[in-house]
């Protein structure tokens, strides 16, 4: 039914066509020099009256050429504000992977600090092409006791020296005190002496000692009126003076013989019986002793 209607509109708008033609050319004929206005004019007229009459559909023709680029328009009037967008999150952050890679916007934790990377990177931070510091690491001071000259030490180490406590100002500082160190409390004046604490606990018995040294023999040293004692170490030990002894002796034995002069009526013999001051004096050593002064016996 549809290829019959097609085809009864295509037989009709023909033969509208050919009456057409044979219409404008009658009246150009009669016209004369108003032929072609009129013909123009009536054919326009024809073809909207006739303009709901529709022939087959032609084939799809080429696609013609790019005409040139038109002039810029006007700008036009700026939009409205839009409403705020909601607020933004960083990545979680984890701890850096040296084997792994990192992708661009990763947030990782590395030698103290914080890095987010700014491109797909198997670079460890801080490679400055491909992270950016979001928090550097905290310096903390650092404890490290009594100073030591063999030690090495850093940035913010304390150490105690002299009874003062000093911190270090850069890494390496050098001798302390010194210029690389700073001072932040010196030793201060001896308090007073506190109360005496109570008596402590008995401690354990100790191990018995080595038995000490003891007398096995004297050396006499004749010249000097001294015995000298020597231990069973082979050391001396202290020499005993004997030179008041003998002189406390003759005083007293002197006295003795005067006394016993007297009693027998011989005082000739009471006067010479007081010793000479000659004596006295210690005799010369003999030839035995003369050598080496002392003389050596055994225990007396």
């Amino acid at each position: 039914m549809a290829q019959w209607r097609q085809y009864l509109e295509s037989y009709v708008s023909e033969e509208i066509a050919a009456e057409h033609e044979f219409v404008m050319q009658i009246v150009a004929g009669a016209l004369g020099e108003f032929s072609a206005k009129l013909r123009a004019e009536f054919g326009r007229t024809i073809a909207s009256k006739l303009g709901h009459a529709k022939g087959p559909k032609g084939e799809r023709g080429e696609t013609g050429p790019i005409g040139p680029q038109g002039e810029p328009g006007v700008s036009g009037v700026p939009g409205e504000k839009g409403n705020p967008g909601p607020a933004g999150k960083l990545p979680l952050v984890r701890a850096y992977k040296p084997e792994a890679v990192h992708y661009e916007g990763a947030v990782v934790v590395h030698l103290g600090a914080t890095w987010q990377a700014l491109r797909d990177t198997g670079r460890a931070p801080p490679h400055g092409d491909d992270w950016i510091c979001l928090a550097a690491a905290a310096s903390t001071p650092t404890i490290r006791g009594t100073y030591d000259a063999e030690a090495r030490y850093q940035h913010l180490d304390i150490v105690a020296q002299g009874g003062s406590s000093f911190v270090a100002r850069k890494n390496e500082p050098g001798a302390c005190p010194g210029p690389g160190w700073q001072l932040i409390a010196s030793a201060g004046r001896p308090g007073r002496t506190g109360p005496t604490g109570r008596t402590g606990e008995r401690g354990e018995k100790g191990v018995k000692g080595d038995p000490g040294p003891t007398i096995v023999g004297w050396q006499i040293d004749r010249p000097n009126y001294r015995a000298i004692p020597v231990m069973s170490d082979g050391a001396e030990g202290p020499p005993l003076a004997l030179r008041g002894l003998f002189e406390q002796f003759h005083e007293e034995t002197r006295g003795l013989r005067r006394l016993a002069a007297l009693i027998r009526g011989d005082d000739s013999q009471a006067r010479h019986a007081l010793p000479a001051a000659a004596e006295l004096q210690p005799r010369a050593p003999s030839r035995r002793r003369a050598a080496g002064g002392r003389s050596r016996v055994g225990p007396l």
